[in-house]
């Protein structure tokens, strides 16, 4: 419904831009209930469809009544009807809906004796009546919520500001576990948008040998997962307040308990996960749990990757999709691969979520070529070689200044 909406939407704006006198509406008939996760673009329509005066008819053919429907016609002046002898079908066109907004003042249509103003909720698209309504991004949740989904308020504010969402990426305990709290603060202060902290693993089979260095430097210093979560609730005590994303491999949650990870991630202060090895095919259930714990559940999506497989990915993601800008694996690289623009392209058409673009980013030059095609530019091992090239007492400056460099 979401679809055919927009696109008459789209068809009357152009007729109205060549013929400014018409009087356009539009008939939405539907036969199926509605869904949930069609809520904020069938809005979307509506409030469109009322800034151009169309009202929007609907005729709903289903036993259950259409609460999405009944706001669009509500809202922008239309009729809403359902009609209950569908052999009359042709005489309710002919006498509803045919006559022009002009001649239906003269006549006595059916009007809504009620009006119901279900909304969907953003943690887990349920219909409900009646919601909290984030004052930062005016999402709807069912149950109260502290603080904002910030990784969905971050790119709305950079799309507001036309700028690339800046993402850096910290590998926890690199080079010794106090360093990480002091260098995350460090990456706010410099202007970065988002940080992914890197959970230390023994097989980071998707990282260069920068990023591999610095997870065995976190193995050898032993540590686990409950040390990376303490030292986001360390650096949120401390002051950090841009949204953080948790990167690792699914072994890593796994081993803490994928009952108790997301619960435990949320209260820390964790805004996202990146799992680099769990398909779409096999991350249903996990990103359900995400969901209910108001955690991001942030795919990858490569060149490889099949145009078949791109929908799956949308529907287990939310925050962002990280677009593995190359085959192979994370490192710094002089420029950006020749054919990422196509690759691109390919995944706009089956996702609508903020793109990201990673692996071999290392320069401002990057990510403003970044930005020109995603709405993120995340940098990682470039972070890790100005940690490995700064003396212990300036790590924490360098770090800062190199974010600094590609911010301002």
């Amino acid at each position: 419904m979401s679809a055919a909406l927009s696109l008459a939407l789209c068809f009357i704006n152009r007729a109205m831009n060549d013929q400014r006198d018409l009087s356009p509406r539009i008939l939405a008939i539907q036969n199926s209930p509605d869904v949930a996760a069609q809520y904020i673009s069938i809005m979307n329509c509506i409030f469109s469809a009322q800034k151009k005066h169309v009202p929007i008819d609907a005729c709903v053919l289903s036993e259950d009544s259409s609460s999405f429907m009944q706001q669009a016609a509500y809202l922008t002046g239309g009729i809403y009807f359902q009609p209950r002898q569908l052999d009359g079908l042709v005489q309710y066109f002919l006498t509803i809906w045919l006559p022009d907004t002009s001649t239906r003042q003269l006549l006595k249509l059916p009007s809504q004796a009620s009006v119901s103003f279900s909304a969907m909720c953003f943690c887990h698209k349920k219909t409900l009546d009646k919601a909290f309504v984030c004052p930062v991004c005016l999402s709807l949740f069912c149950e109260f919520q502290p603080i904002c989904s910030t990784i969905d308020a971050t790119f709305a504010k950079c799309k507001a500001a036309q700028k690339t969402a800046f993402i850096a990426f910290v590998p926890c305990g690199y080079k010794v576990k106090s360093d990480t709290v002091p260098i995350l603060l460090a990456c706010q202060e410099g202007g970065a948008d988002i940080i992914e902290v890197g959970v230390p693993y023994s097989d980071p089979g998707a990282d260069g040998p920068v990023i591999q260095k610095a997870h065995q430097n976190g193995v050898d210093q032993g540590i686990t997962f409950a040390d990376v979560l303490n030292t986001v609730k360390e650096a949120r005590a401390k002051g950090l307040t841009i949204p953080v994303v948790l990167m690792g491999y699914f072994n890593n949650f796994m081993q803490y308990g994928l009952d108790l990870v997301c619960q435990d991630s949320h209260q820390a202060g964790v805004d996202g996960f990146i799992i680099v090895d769990l398909p779409p095919e096999e991350a249903k259930d996990m990103s359900a749990l995400c969901a209910s714990n108001k955690i991001n559940f942030i795919p990858l999506v490569a060149p490889t990757t099949t145009e078949q497989r791109m929908p799956l990915i949308q529907s287990v993601g939310s925050g962002f999709v990280y677009v593995v800008s190359l085959n192979g694996v994370t490192g710094s690289r002089t420029s950006l691969p020749v054919n990422v623009e196509e690759f691109v392209k390919r995944v706009r058409k089956h996702i609508t979520l903020p793109l990201a673009l990673g692996f071999g980013l290392s320069t401002k030059e990057h990510v403003v070529s970044a930005g020109k095609l995603a709405e993120g530019a995340v940098i990682g091992s470039k972070i890790c070689k100005v940690i490995d090239e700064a003396t212990p007492t300036e790590r924490t400056q360098k770090v800062k200044e190199f974010c600094l460099s590609i911010t301002s």
